[in-house]
């Protein structure tokens, strides 16, 4: 070899390796540079808006009310009449009271007053207190009258009328079937309006029916025809023992067998 070549070739080695050093940084420089037009290309990029739909907005005219006019409640006083007082109207009492609720039993031979029989010829205050004792206190004593009166004629010269409302027992002084020597005995009764319990033992009573009268006495000791005084009334009489003067009488309001009992009488009674 040519001493000159070989004293260039270490310059030679030199200026190769620094043409491979160029090339290797002038093959990076080109890859930045397209990295970097990549790059750049990527922030050229426009991009489009998002399409934006339009709606169109309706707008709907508000609407506006009157006012409304409350109006006031109208009050009207209120209207105050004057306390207008009745005088309270009294009536007088013409009823005749009731006696209470009681048992009687309307016999031949006298009354049965709860567990007491008063048998006609009984002393008369004994009589009437046993009564009493089942009706309540009477609602009339006429005391002894002369026995001429409103309960008839009599036997003897006086009489005397207790009542209780419809129902009357009469004493009397004279001699009588039950009785004699003057002693005030209990001798009738009358019975003529209809009140609870009162009956005979064979439950005949105001109102019963003629019908259910003659079932109950008709026979030869039983009586009925027209009354004397007025023949459109009828009058019945039971005989128990006519001798005794153990007798249930009294009227009725007419002959048929619809007709209705007005009255039951018994003891010896008084005459017209």
């Amino acid at each position: 070899m040519d001493d000159n070549l070989k004293k260039w070739l270490p310059w030679i080695a030199v200026a190769a390796v620094a043409l491979i050093v160029v090339a290797i940084i002038a093959i990076r420089s080109g890859d930045s540079d397209d990295v970097a037009a990549t790059t750049t290309t990527a922030q050229g990029t426009t991009t489009e808006p998002a399409s934006t739909t339009s709606v169109a907005t309706t707008t709907v005219p508000t609407t506006t009310l009157p006012a409304t006019t409350t109006t006031p409640p109208t009050t009207v006083p209120p209207t105050t009449l004057p306390p207008t007082t009745l005088p309270p109207t009294t009536v007088p009492d013409t009823t005749i009271p009731e006696p209470p609720i009681g048992e009687l039993v309307l016999e031949t031979d006298g009354v049965g007053a709860l567990v007491t029989f008063v048998s006609f010829g009984a002393n008369d205050e004994g009589a009437i207190a046993a009564v009493t004792a089942s009706l309540g206190p009477n609602t009339f004593d006429s005391g002894w009258i002369p026995s001429f009166s409103g309960y008839g004629t009599c036997p003897g010269d006086e009489v005397r009328g207790v009542e209780w409302g419809s129902f009357v027992m009469l004493f009397t002084k004279a001699d009588t079937a039950f009785e004699t020597g003057g002693a005030p005995h209990f001798f009738s009764y009358y019975y003529t309006e209809a009140q609870p319990d009162f009956a005979t033992p064979d439950m005949i009573e105001i109102g019963s029916t003629v019908a259910e009268l003659k079932a109950a006495y008709d026979g030869p000791d039983f009586y009925f025809d027209e009354f004397e005084f007025d023949p459109s009334f009828g009058f019945w009489k039971y005989m128990e023992d006519i001798d005794a003067q153990t007798v249930l009488w009294g009227g009725t309001t007419g002959l048929t067998d619809g007709d209705l009992v007005t009255s039951i009488n018994g003891g010896q009674g008084c005459g017209e």
